[in-house]
């Protein structure tokens, strides 16, 4: 598996303190943010996917309790980095491929057709599955964002 690396901004390294906030010489930064956690308990891997009607849903999924856990990548898929600005957005789409997507900075936010949207932050996975019908819509939250995709078997 070989890494893609797509930067479209030069990022600084913030130092947080033990609630998120940034200190020190950090908080002068041009992206700086407070990392606020979306919910408290269990983190899950929330599934978007084409239902019958033809619309995307979302299902969450519990994340995986054994030791290890082993999902099957696409034969010669690469893992890509993302960097998306903060005001960015795209309109109405699928998923170009199945794929997990792991937020790594920022925030995104999913609508679905029924008008439904959810936020995703730091440590939450996508698995973006909705190859057809309508799909979904992506923004960025106020804030520029990091993710990572690895497309996935069926």
């Amino acid at each position: 598996m070989s890494v893609m690396f797509l930067p479209t901004f030069r990022w600084k390294r913030v130092r947080r303190d033990a609630r998120g906030f940034i200190v020190g010489d950090s908080a002068e930064s041009p992206f700086a943010c407070m990392m606020i956690p979306l919910w408290e308990g269990t983190r899950m891997i929330v599934r978007i996917y084409t239902g019958q009607d033809g619309q995307t849903h979302f299902e969450d999924l519990p994340l995986p309790v054994e030791e290890s856990y082993n999902v099957a990548v696409q034969a010669g898929a690469n893992l890509v980095f993302r960097c998306f600005p903060g005001d960015y957005s795209s309109d109405w789409h699928t998923a170009p491929r199945r794929q997990y997507i792991f937020i790594l900075e920022g925030q995104m936010e999913i609508g679905i057709g029924d008008g439904t949207t959810r936020r995703f932050g730091p440590g939450d996975v996508v698995l973006a599955d909705d190859l057809t019908g309508q799909g979904h819509t992506t923004r960025s939250v106020g804030v520029p964002r990091i993710s990572a995709t690895v497309p996935v078997g069926a």
